[in-house]
């Protein structure tokens, strides 16, 4: 199997899970509102047309390679565990905490043969987790994790 056809598979399903959770969302209670359906049952839908787009249209040149190397399959494994800790840390030291920390770890695996000063990686998360905060917390008024541990917010 060919790495669009291995994609495809997955995309389609992740558009059926995710086509599922919806259901599960409530109706709206407002006349003639579509409800807050709509948006994911399209996405849904795009993400299960494309995937079937990719299992089904002809393998392209240099398809017989392996999805990944051993070394890439390695990189995959450590950038899934940053991300599981982003999640637990999220929780319990919230969201202030988490991101820069996040951030600096995954810009860090990706700069990896570059020569990018600590400062610079350091900088871009900081700048980064402020610009999520200010558009989400203070803009959109999204209530974002403080954490249950470190309870940390402004």
């Amino acid at each position: 199997m060919n790495k669009e056809r291995s994609a495809g598979i997955g995309a389609i399903v992740f558009g059926l899970v995710y086509a599922l959770m919806t259901a599960q969302l409530p109706a709206s209670n407002m006349v003639g509102d579509p409800g807050p359906k709509v948006f994911p049952y399209l996405a849904a839908g795009i993400i299960i047309l494309t995937g079937t787009l990719l299992v089904v249209r002809k393998p392209g040149e240099g398809s017989s390679k392996p999805y990944l190397t051993k070394a890439e399959w390695k990189k995959f494994a450590v950038l899934l565990a940053v991300y599981v800790a982003y999640a637990v840390l999220l929780g319990l030291c919230g969201f202030l905490i988490a991101t820069p920390i996040c951030l600096f770890v995954t810009s860090t695996l990706f700069s990896a043969g570059k020569k990018i000063a600590v400062w610079k990686r350091l900088l871009y998360s900081a700048l980064v987790t402020l610009a999520i905060y200010a558009l989400f917390a203070k803009a959109l008024q999204v209530v974002l994790p403080a954490g249950t541990l470190i309870h940390f917010s402004f």
